[in-house]
């Protein structure tokens, strides 16, 4: 019989989740940073950028269709360090790639990072809901705060880079051999069984039937997780929208490349800040309430943004965007993650959408923007979190009598 993991454990273990979410963090906000210099190189126009943003979120989304093989047989340990070297190697690759204008290499390149960067945050996901449940304070919060604070210390290395004249291809190589070193340093810390989701390896030590198959494909009937991965579809694709498209859209608005990443800068610090100081707000106020509240700010920023040439309020918006995007997700996770049995199962379920979202939005924004201007497309994801706002009653605790998961069936 397996013991529950110490209070030294715990705080070991958070701490190697803290490095390798920030880590995600820093890797993605460093692309993100050149994504005008990358569309420019590479010859690409708004609808082509879109869709060859899509190649990382395509490999993202592989990666979490077998990611729970993987993670069952080889455990998150193995999986991170593997997938921190992988998305290195390239995410280097890349650099040298978009620095030669090489279209097709780029693109192959681009599905690998996304391949691995998929890997590391899908298993990311699942050990944050196992420490969140060994530890008795809610950890989930600032454990995707650190992958925030990650995207702005990421984004104002971007923005010193692009300042200092930095080549592409030597900041994403100094990145790359940064985040696979202290990516597999980290790992060491996370439980050797960790998310080998057996009685034999529960390094949780509380003990739990394993759900069957039958319980795993009947959460994707479920009202309640289709509904709240509907809820954090939009809130992500409000984050990757900006992550994507925020940077071209403020430098084809009339400002300079320093500009751009100075705006996606303020959209990162609110969202660092709203994940590492919300969990205040989370433990006092409802998650229906939080949610509309969410998606209202969200919403304003992103209005501010569309109006820049109008209102000299752009920095602000992006700001609030940042705000109102920050805690969508790790709300819905939490809510997701209330019934042990069926938490990995419902998680999958949350990171398809999640991922799906992340897909659409290169070539369904791309195009909207082709057609219509940037501003158009920046304009769907306010429309969704209107939509999310409206709907966040569905975000209320299980009730311990009627939606906790059917028990096991029993020979």
């Amino acid at each position: 019989m397996s013991f529950a993991p110490s209070h030294l454990s715990i705080r070991r273990w958070f701490a190697a989740l803290v490095v390798t979410f920030a880590l995600n963090g820093i890797f993605f906000a460093t692309w993100v940073s050149r994504t005008p210099e990358t569309e420019e190189r590479l010859g690409l126009t708004t609808a082509s950028y879109g869709l060859f943003a899509t190649v990382l979120g395509f490999g993202a989304l592989l990666s979490v269709i077998f990611g729970s093989r993987l993670l069952v047989r080889f455990g998150s340990r193995r999986i991170l360090a593997v997938a921190f070297i992988g998305m290195s190697i390239f995410f280097a690759l890349t650099g040298a790639a978009i620095s030669a204008g090489n279209l097709p290499f780029a693109v192959f390149s681009n599905l690998g990072m996304g391949i691995f960067f998929g890997m590391s945050n899908f298993a990311n996901n699942i050990e944050a809901t196992d420490v969140d449940r060994a530890s008795r304070r809610s950890l989930l919060p600032p454990l995707h705060g650190a992958y925030s604070a990650g995207l702005l210390i990421g984004s104002a290395l971007g923005a010193l880079a692009i300042s200092g004249n930095v080549p592409l291809w030597l900041d994403f190589d100094a990145i790359a051999v940064f985040t696979a070193v202290a990516g597999v340093i980290a790992s060491r810390f996370l439980p050797k069984d960790g998310n080998l989701h057996t009685p034999a390896h529960d390094h949780t030590g509380v003990f739990a039937p394993v759900a069957t198959a039958a319980q795993r494909r009947a959460v994707w009937r479920e009202p309640r997780t289709l509904g709240l991965s509907g809820i954090a579809l939009a809130f992500v694709l409000a984050e990757y929208a900006a992550a994507t498209w925020l940077p071209i859209f403020l430098v084809s608005g009339g400002m300079t490349l320093e500009e751009g990443a100075i705006g996606f800068t303020c959209f990162a610090v609110a969202m660092a800040a709203g994940r590492l100081f919300g969990g205040f707000v989370v433990e006092r106020v409802s998650r229906p309430v939080l949610l509309t509240c969410l998606s209202i700010v969200c919403v304003v920023g992103i209005v501010l943004v569309m109006m820049m040439s109008v209102l000299p309020l752009v920095f602000l918006g992006a700001t609030l965007w940042g705000l109102g995007a920050s805690l969508g997700y790790p709300l819905v996770s939490s809510a997701l993650a209330e019934d042990q049995l069926l938490s990995p199962a419902r998680t999958r379920v949350l990171l398809v959408f999640m991922n799906t979202a992340i897909l659409s939005v290169g070539p369904a924004l791309g195009a909207v923007g082709q057609a219509g201007g940037l501003i158009t497309a920046i304009a769907i994801p306010a429309l969704l979190l209107l939509g999310a706002g409206s709907a966040s009653r569905i975000a209320r605790p299980l009730s311990p009598t009627r939606d906790l998961a059917p028990e096991p069936e029993r020979a």
